[in-house]
């Protein structure tokens, strides 16, 4: 029988690769190449427009496709289901907020959250557009995430200042140590 020796098979590589985890590696690697391939953007589920309070909603859609995907298609997606959304109402969606995680390793995806108001046509606010605000990138490392490791700093300065006044308190420490060891805390904080 005549075989195509440019036709790979399973069985042409079976047969001049004897051994079967050369096989299983090789087949695994174009699967997880192809993995990562994936075409569509995956939304959250259950988290669709959520409603906030009042006439401010939110959304989060998640894009799956890893370095394949495109940041500006994750906003456009999400900015296009908001007006979409608004326009079911008659409204039109409004800015408020906005943050996008870029794709990180090992299924950190990349993310973009929206949060935006609906507000009648006829107001100055209508046509506000996203580029009006500014867009948090890569909200973990947020300002949030500054100001709270700064408020544990905080936490524990005004801690040791209580065990410097209870040790006072108990006679360890003179009013003279306790008032210098204080201000020692407050200024290197």
């Amino acid at each position: 029988m005549y075989t195509n020796p440019k036709v790979i098979t399973r069985s042409y590589i079976m047969n001049n690769f004897k051994h079967p985890l050369f096989y299983n590696i090789v087949l695994m690697s174009v699967l997880l190449v192809f993995s990562g391939c994936a075409s569509v953007t995956d939304s959250i589920p259950d988290e669709q427009i959520l409603h906030v309070s009042g006439n401010i909603y939110e959304v989060m859609d998640v894009d799956k496709r890893g370095i394949f995907g495109s940041e500006a298609s994750l906003i456009d997606g999400v900015v296009d289901q908001a007006n979409e959304f608004a326009t079911t109402k008659d409204k039109v969606a409004n800015p408020l907020a906005a943050r996008i995680h870029r794709v990180g390793i090992l299924g950190d995806w990349a993310w973009f959250y929206y949060k935006f108001a609906l507000v009648d046509k006829n107001t100055p606010d209508a046509y506000r557009k996203l580029t009006d605000i500014t867009i948090e990138r890569d909200a973990r490392l947020s300002t949030e995430f500054y100001i709270n490791r700064h408020k544990t700093e905080m936490r524990s300065v005004s801690e040791e200042i209580i065990k410097l006044d209870e040790l006072r308190k108990k006679g360890l420490l003179t009013d003279a140590e306790f008032l210098a060891q204080k201000k020692r805390l407050l200024e290197n904080q």
